[in-house]
C-alpha cells in the first residue's frame, strides 16, 4: 500500500495537482478499502475450505469487476448510456475509485454521491454480516476440512 501512496503521489506531482485539504478525504477512502477488504475477506475464508473451486469463481468475478470499475477509463465516458451508468454504480469498488479520483482531481466531497456511499455502506455492512454468519456457523467445521 505504501508503494501505491509513493506511485499516487509521483503521478500527481507530475500533472500538476499538489496536497491540499481535500486529499484529508483519502483517509476515508482507505477506510472504505479497509471495510471492503475486511467484509469480503470474512464471507470468503469462511467459504473457500468447503468449497475450494470457489477461489476461481471469485477470480473471474474480481476481473470482471476491474474492468467494469472506471480505472482505466472515465466515468464520464458513459453519460449517453444511462443504464450502463446505473450497471457501474452497483459495483462498490467503483465508489472507491471515483472518489479517488474527485479527491484528487475535481475536490468534490465524499458526502457529494450520498446515495452511492449509502449503498456502498450498506454492502459492506451485509457483506460482513453474511460473512461473520458464515464464519460463526462453520467454524465448528473447520478442523475437519482442513
Amino acid at each position: 500500500n505504501l508503494a501505491f501512496w509513493v506511485f499516487l503521489l509521483v503521478v500527481c506531482f507530475l500533472y500538476g495537482f499538489y496536497p491540499n485539504l481535500w486529499w484529508l478525504q483519502l483517509l476515508y477512502y482507505m477506510i472504505c478499502i479497509i471495510a471492503i477488504s475486511l467484509s469480503l475477506g470474512l464471507l470468503f475464508s469462511a467459504i473457500m475450505p468447503f468449497w475450494p473451486d470457489i477461489g476461481q469463481i471469485i477470480t473471474v468475478i474480481f476481473q470482471v469487476l476491474f474492468w467494469a470499475t472506471p480505472v482505466m477509463w472515465n466515468k464520464d465516458m458513459l453519460l449517453t448510456h444511462p443504464k450502463y451508468q446505473y450497471i457501474i454504480k452497483l459495483n462498490p469498488f467503483a465508489y472507491i475509485v471515483n472518489g479517488f479520483r474527485d479527491t484528487l482531481i475535481e475536490h468534490i466531497p465524499f458526502w457529494h454521491y450520498y446515495n452511492q456511499m449509502i449503498y456502498f455502506w450498506l454492502f459492506v455492512i451485509m457483506t460482513y454480516w453474511l460473512g461473520n454468519r458464515s464464519f460463526n456457523k462453520l467454524r465448528p467445521h473447520f478442523a475437519d476440512v482442513l
